[in-house]
């Protein structure tokens, strides 16, 4: 039982990190306005700010649209022995 308690518990948090990760990328892409400053890294490796303008706005808010819905479901899905329990029920009837 403790072994089932803290694999849900553990479970509950990746989900809530992953939320987390989900809603600031969000966060990231509502802000992708003309004129936003932006942090790259330049062909020399080095950090370099630049301006953001109309258009590249637009290509980086699509660019974070598609990496949030490629992420934005998790690759599994859990469920507790009284969940299969009651699927298995469910199934009979």
């Amino acid at each position: 039982m403790a072994d089932n308690t803290l694999t849900l518990m553990f479970v509950q948090r990746v989900q809530e990190w992953h939320e987390a990760r989900l809603q600031a990328a969000r966060d990231i892409q509502s802000n992708a306005k003309e004129g936003t400053t932006v942090k790259v890294i330049g062909d020399s490796g080095k950090e370099v700010k630049v301006q953001l303008t109309q258009r590249e706005a637009m290509i980086f808010s699509l660019g974070m649209d598609a990496g949030i819905t490629h992420f934005e479901k998790l690759p599994f899905a859990v469920s507790t022995k009284s969940d299969e329990d009651e699927n298995d029920e469910g199934d009979e009837e």
